[in-house]
């Protein structure tokens, strides 16, 4: 009697054990798409902050500033950047990079400003930033479930400019560029 028990038991616990890991699996990915999506909010958030202090020199598209060859040339930009890959992470795969980031100036009413000069940016006008990750599935259960798709997550975050930082063209008291991205 006691061998067919425990051969009963072993049966069970082959019909639950799937039933389990996927669980398990689960909360595991959970877990890890929560945070993801808390970190790209926060890099969203922190990089409007850092963009209503100190806006891109130049406005060079209408629709949107996220073109990453720009990084060497304005420092706000840099300094923008800089801010959205302070937030955490946890592997390469989940860090936020520069050509995820996404800058829109709006106009008060909330259209997208039409002139794209240097002088576009205003004290009160409102700067958008969109933070956009894909991020490929942790565990091979939501691989599968997904079909092999990865997540994508979005954040935006709107603020109003508070201070313009320095125009392109603003030169120091010897004649000299400046450099870096403050006032």
């Amino acid at each position: 009697m006691k061998r067919k028990s425990r051969g009963q038991s072993l049966v069970e616990f082959a019909l639950i054990f799937p039933v389990l890991m996927a669980l398990l699996f689960g909360a595991i990915d959970l877990g890890y798409y929560v945070f993801i999506w808390s970190e790209v909010q926060f890099s969203a958030r922190r990089s409007a902050e850092q963009a209503t202090k100190l806006q891109p020199r130049e406005l060079r598209q209408p629709t949107g500033y996220h073109n990453v060859a720009y990084i060497g040339t304005d420092p706000c930009l840099e300094a923008i950047f800089s801010e959205a890959q302070r937030s955490g992470y946890i592997n390469g795969d989940t860090r936020v990079d520069p050509a995820d980031v996404f800058l829109t100036f709006h106009a008060t009413s909330g259209t997208v400003a039409a002139r794209t000069d240097a002088n576009s940016k205003f004290v009160g006008q409102v700067i958008q930033v969109r933070v956009h990750k894909e991020v490929t599935p942790l565990t091979p259960l939501t691989t599968w479930m997904m079909g092999g798709r990865d997540f994508k997550f979005n954040a935006t975050s709107r603020r109003t400019i508070v201070a313009n930082g320095p125009s392109y063209t603003m030169r120091g008291p010897n004649g000299e560029n400046y450099n870096t991205c403050t006032k």
